[in-house]
């Protein structure tokens, strides 16, 4: 949930106005809780200050203070003390519930295992694997989503037995624990509780859901629907009534400010958060206190938050911005250990890009920038480097790339930018390779380059995702080995190395350029071909030849060029579906895996044009069957890619038995006569003592 966790450890977040962790406390005392445990890491002191000015009579509670992270078996170990021989809830804080114990306590003293879980059959990433008989084999699927597996929901019913299990006075996972208890015999049961409702609160697009999600139950009278509290309709009133645009799911915490003409759509706003007159906040969580005067999607948070974090502080002073007066937007990941937060600051912005040691290209970043605006290529201004901290501060050159705007503009607008563009890489092409020798970059274009780009692909995607065999791989390779020789005849120019559509921004009428610290000597090739056949936008082939005209006819080597564009083409989409392949293997980058296919039908298009290559174009033919055509329309291939990345990003996840450095956890007994427990269940008394 970072960065929101750094404005609110998870349990105080609201769902519907009312912190997490108080209604977990209520749920386990409406089961008859009457004693709980709280495991406190991150901001402890928010977090006990909230339960101390809570009213709690009806339950005690006890904490215990984690000041190194121990995961949930090592914090488990640590709280052994609050324990005794009776069974117990563990209650995770990161997760909206509405379920009743009695199918766990049945559970429980019918078969007697180590532990009862709360499983789901339907959401998350499944990866439980259970038994006809419910008894749980094991929590690592070969096959997450197949038949018979289910999501842990961070809820169980454990016996103190799980103690011995589990290594004291160290961390440890409770998963593992039970993991072991499984390989010395012992049973772990599942529960796949009906009329109940779950949902995981590990990110902002899930809190966000679940606020949707309870008031769809709330209006149909579902399960869930006791988590939904009505949204402050007097204060929605008297904004609209002050030309505030409301629409959609929509929570608004106190003392809020927010000007006339600011419009708010699917966000939940936290208290004393100030939405300025042309503030357009869309599925949006903004942060306390926060401030946000234009566009706004995902989270926002105030900086002085992270007044811990030293490279933000020395970053925001050396442009001058005082930290407590800026607001910090994190941007999507874009699938390296780079990071970029948006910095907002009165009414201008600018980004904080951060990086980290594995890769040895990202700290020439603010060096290449400074160069290639000297010699006239559009990039975005450094305004502080900082390359102790690995931290640089750039321009705001905006959201808009070449790829978002294709739906939004006509198709020869859509041909202009390109061919603007076109200029841009034109600029950087022609750049006269004196001025380079003593440049530092990346290694040339060389036989090691392309080896390493055909077995990214080859490991990648045909091996690991393919299943391919041997035989079947190596003959692909020696062709692509084979493309590889003919492009480095080539003479080389600095080429950008990365140009696709998505690494073209559009601002005030003209292309930036960004992502260009891979920038090195190669073939002007495989520039064109990166864009021209770039798989997130799947151009038209008439548009495709249209273009490839238009630059031929501004390149200083037009046949060379022509001669080399379709083998480039080939060369850059096997380098393309191996990032794919990787990328979308990585936790919270699934989407990765919607673009191998129309990268792999781009790449047959592409052996059309070319003869020689029998098994990449057999390979080609074989993988492109999913792919609806290669007439399909660029803005239709983008919307199409965007709602798959909607659905998968908004897919529920959740990590397998813990919660994150920011969650909570709550422990709650069961009373020492199991049978009569049950009976005061069905009679809906009160059930016993818990910790949390």
């Amino acid at each position: 949930m970072r960065p929101l966790s750094w404005d609110l450890p998870k349990p105080l977040m609201p769902l519907w106005g009312k912190p997490l962790i108080a209604r977990a406390l209520d749920m386990l005392r409406d089961w008859g809780v009457r004693e709980a445990l709280i495991n406190l890491h991150h901001r402890p002191d928010a977090v006990f200050q909230y339960l101390r000015a809570r009213d709690n009579r009806s339950m005690a509670l006890t904490f215990s203070f984690e000041p190194e992270i121990l995961g949930a078996g090592g914090a488990l170990d640590r709280a052994a003390f609050f324990l005794d021989d009776a069974p117990f809830w563990i209650v995770n804080t990161d997760i909206a519930a509405d379920v009743s114990p009695g199918p766990f306590l049945r559970e429980f003293a019918r078969r007697r295992p180590l532990a009862v879980l709360w499983l789901d059959p339907r959401r998350g990433p499944r990866t439980v694997r259970t038994t006809r008989h419910g008894a749980i084999a094991g929590f690592s699927s070969p096959s997450p989503g197949s038949p018979g597996t289910s999501t842990f929901c961070g809820l169980h019913l454990v016996s103190p037995e799980i103690l011995k299990w589990i290594p004291p006075g160290r961390a440890s996972s409770i998963i593992d624990a039970y993991q072991r208890a499984l390989k010395a015999g012992r049973s772990v049961h599942g529960v796949q509780v009906a009329g109940s409702f779950w949902a995981d609160l590990g990110s902002p697009e899930q809190y966000l859901a679940a606020h949707a999600d309870t008031r769809d139950c709330w209006r149909r009278r579902a399960p869930g629907a006791r988590l939904f509290g009505p949204p402050r309709q007097g204060v929605i009133r008297e904004l609209r009534a002050q030309r505030v645009d409301i629409q959609g799911v929509v929570w608004i915490g106190d003392g809020v400010k927010i000007e006339p003409g600011a419009r708010i759509r699917d966000s939940v706003v936290w208290s004393g958060a100030v939405l300025g007159k042309r503030a357009i906040v869309e599925r949006a969580v903004i942060g306390k206190g926060a401030v946000v005067r234009g566009r706004m999607t995902g989270a926002a948070i105030r900086a002085d938050c992270l007044a811990h974090d030293r490279a933000l502080v020395q970053a925001l002073a050396a442009i001058g911005w005082p930290l407590d007066s800026c607001t910090l937007a994190p941007l999507p990941a874009r699938g390296s250990d780079r990071s970029f937060t948006r910095v907002l600051h009165g009414n201008r912005t600018a980004i904080l890009a951060r990086h980290g040691t594995q890769r040895s290209d990202n700290p020439l970043y603010a060096g290449h920038s400074r160069f290639l605006l000297r010699r006239g290529v559009p990039v975005p201004r450094v305004l502080a480097d900082l390359p102790d901290q690995r931290t640089v501060v750039l321009e705001d050159v905006g959201d808009r790339s070449l790829l978002s705007s294709a739906g939004a503009i006509s198709p020869a607008g859509l041909e202009r930018r390109y061919r603007a563009t076109f200029d841009a890489l034109l600029a950087m092409h022609s750049i006269p390779v004196r001025c380079l020798r003593q440049r530092p970059m990346e290694p040339a274009f060389s036989a090691n380059v392309y080896r390493w780009e055909r077995e990214l692909m080859s490991n990648h995607l045909l091996r690991n995702r393919f299943r391919m065999k041997k035989h079947a791989v190596s003959g692909i390779l020696s062709e692509l080995e084979a493309v590889a020789r003919r492009l480095l005849r080539v003479p080389p120019v600095l080429v950008h190395r990365d140009a696709q559509s998505s690494n073209v921004m559009w601002r005030s009428g003209r292309p930036i350029l960004i992502d260009f610290q891979s920038m090195r000597m190669g073939p002007a090739a495989y520039d064109v071909a990166s864009l021209l056949a770039d798989p997130y936008a799947m151009l038209e082939p008439a548009l495709q030849a249209r273009l490839l005209a238009y630059y031929l006819s501004r390149s200083p080597a037009p046949e060379t060029v022509r001669e080399c564009f379709w083998l480039a083409a080939v060369e850059r989409l096997a380098q393309a579906l191996g990032a794919f392949g990787r990328l979308s293997a990585l936790p919270g980058l699934s989407r990765f895996a919607d673009y191998i296919t129309p990268a792999i039908a781009m790449m047959a298009r592409a052996l059309e044009h070319l003869q020689g290559f029998p098994r990449l174009t057999a390979f080609a033919r074989a993988h492109r069957h999913t792919f609806s055509g290669t007439g399909c329309s660029c803005a239709r291939r983008i919307a199409s890619a965007t709602a798959r990345r909607r659905v998968n990003q908004g897919a529920g996840r959740l990590s397998s038995g813990g919660r994150d450095s920011s969650g909570s956890r709550a422990c709650a007994r069961r009373p020492r006569r199991p049978a009569a427990l049950q009976k005061r269940v069905r009679r809906k008394s009160r059930c016993g003592p818990a910790t949390a």
